[in-house]
């Protein structure tokens, strides 16, 4: 017995199909961007690496602050999957007892 009504199939193939679109969009977008020279590349990151060891904490005091945020991200995830997984069980419970009363009224 599907979870969802066959209505939704038609919706989930169109959101896919807006993202495989909106991907291949951004493929085109990013191969029109010309990569920079290979001296400007160096000179670019030689820039951003003095600016990051100038700063109080470093280079190692931004490496623990983005370990923090993807800790964070890591955690929002798993709750909003526990979250998703406790509605999928919710609607499929829905579905039996719907198909019980169905059978049940006939």
């Amino acid at each position: 017995m599907p979870l969802l009504p066959d209505s939704w199939t038609q919706v989930l193939d169109n959101v896919r199909q807006a993202l495989e679109e909106s991907l291949a969009r951004a493929a085109e977008r990013e191969q029109a961007i010309p990569p920079p020279a290979p001296e400007e590349w160096e000179a670019r990151w030689r820039s951003l690496a003095e600016r990051l060891q100038g700063r109080p904490d470093g280079l190692d005091g931004l490496l623990r602050r983005a370990e923090a945020e993807a800790a964070a991200a890591d955690a929002a995830l798993a709750e909003a999957g526990e979250a998703a997984g406790g509605w999928l069980r919710a609607a499929a419970e829905t579905g039996q007892r719907l198909a019980k009363w169905a059978t049940d009224s006939v």
